[in-house]
């Protein structure tokens, strides 16, 4: 009987015969495990059923409102047709070509990918052709179909990495697409698949990627594809259990965290800052190569805007409770650096002069935590000595921020006032003395009376008996 109802089928060609004969397609042939015939020849046809179901869902001409759906009948056309393509490869890709395999796969997710600009109270935005999930869905499973085989050709790597990337916020698709893309950063297309992504941020934000989505003013198809990229990587990427694969996949992740964080966009920003974190933190990351640690560091320089400026900040007002406000970008870039000033505290490796650079440009808001690492690293670079560049005017920049700041803890405190007496008793420059530094000297003098810490009071007597 099913043999006789696939014949039927094969023999649909008007668009009212494939209708019906994809609704019972599948059944008829167990999911393509008993197709009678020919299985190219059904590929083929199943092909061909895809397309014109296509055509009937998604026209190029398209007038109706983005939030009406396709006509039911094109509606469930396109849906079993897709599920019924995807059977026939899961099953028989061996014996299919595949080229062919690659051309419809790739052709789908390039049309998933189409989009038109609409008029509404006189803006322009951009609405998606493709609106049903389902249908989103129906090709990210043809594509895993794929991709399972190994099969995913440098054709459709392309259209397929972006498809998966800006379909990452489609509740239907978005576990299906994070097996996919664990898939893919776990096998041999990892490479491929970051430099695609990296490659699809570096072509830019212009065009109808630039327009505002339907809906959804914050946000550009160019953006939702970075957000996708970002959250995959954050999220979903193994490290592997070895030294050699953390660093393997930390060294080819941190490229493109680093090319999607000079958008300064929010939400990429708050889960590239805890993915650094994480990094750091790893046992592993003594395996991590100086070049990587290059690229990591450069991540927060490019960033550190979002430290130095309040424009980040929770607005005032806001009707988020307390214990439900989420944490602010600076808190979560605060949190990366230390993070990785306690791999460098820790190690015997010099730190990188970058991370120095970039604590010191942050001087003025760093936490004491962070301010002793700081003064740490430029007790032994020697940055503070005669002989370097502005070394007397930074000292004193330096202790007015640590010292003379009594809300600072003691610690903090302590250390720079150690630190203060170092070139003090090391160099016999003349504008250590007299009256150019008296304004700092007299400072010195008359805070002596408030200290009660014995370690304080005994640098700052050596800095006092030094100048004279």
């Amino acid at each position: 009987m099913r043999a006789s109802i696939l014949w039927v089928i094969g023999s649909a060609c008007s668009w009212e015969e494939v209708e019906l004969a994809v609704q019972s397609a599948a059944w008829a042939s167990s999911d393509a495990k008993h197709l009678s015939g020919d299985t190219v020849q059904w590929f083929e046809r199943a092909r061909s059923w895809v397309e014109l179901a296509v055509d009937h869902c998604y026209p190029e001409n398209m007038t109706r409102e983005p939030s009406e759906g396709p006509p039911p009948g094109p509606h469930e056309a396109l849906t079993e047709s897709l599920a019924f393509l995807a059977c026939i490869i899961s099953t028989d890709y061996p014996v299919l070509d595949p080229t062919a395999v690659s051309e419809i796969v790739s052709s789908l997710c390039e049309m998933t990918a189409r989009a038109r600009l609409v008029s509404e109270n006189g803006l322009e935005e951009v609405a998606w052709i493709w609106t049903e999930p389902v249908h989103l869905y129906g090709v990210i499973n043809l594509l895993n179909t794929v991709i399972t085989y190994g099969a995913l050709s440098q054709n459709a790597l392309l259209p397929g990495i972006t498809m998966l990337c800006t379909t990452a916020n489609v509740p239907l698709c978005k576990e299906l697409c994070c097996d996919i893309i664990y898939t893919m950063f776990t096998s041999c297309y990892m490479r491929d698949a970051l430099l695609t992504m990296n490659y699809v941020m570096r072509r830019g934000n212009t065009g109808l990627n630039s327009k505002s989505i339907y809906k959804m003013p914050a946000m550009t198809p160019y953006q939702a594809a970075v957000n996708g990229m970002v959250y995959y990587i954050t999220q979903i990427m193994d490290t592997g259990p070895t030294g050699f694969q953390f660093s393997l996949r930390t060294g080819n992740c941190l490229p493109v965290l680093g090319e999607a964080a000079l958008g300064m966009h929010p939400e990429v920003l708050s889960m590239v800052f805890p993915y650094l974190c994480k990094v750091a933190n790893d046992d592993r990351v003594d395996s991590m190569l100086p070049d990587d640690w290059t690229v990591l560091i450069a991540i927060l320089e490019n960033t550190v805007e979002c430290r130095l400026s309040d424009k980040y900040e929770v607005e005032p007002g806001s009707e988020i409770d307390e214990e439900d406000e989420p944490p602010t970008l600076a808190y979560l870039y605060d949190g990366a650096l230390q993070a990785i000033v306690s791999v460098f505290r820790r190690s015997s490796q010099p730190t990188p002069t970058s991370l120095v650079n970039l604590l010191f440009k942050m001087r003025n808001v760093l936490s004491d935590e962070l301010a002793q690492s700081m003064l740490q690293f430029i007790d032994a670079r020697g940055s503070l000595r005669p002989g370097s560049s502005n070394w007397l005017e930074s000292l004193e920049e330096m202790m007015h921020l640590y010292y003379f700041d009594r809300s600072r803890s003691t610690l903090l405190r302590r250390q720079m006032a150690r630190l203060c007496t170092r070139p003090f008793t090391e160099a016999f420059d003349v504008s250590l003395k007299g009256i150019e530094r008296k304004p700092f000297i007299i400072a010195v003098l008359e805070q002596l009376h408030l200290e009660e810490d014995e370690k304080i009071i005994d640098s700052v007597l050596e800095i006092l008996y030094m100048s004279l």
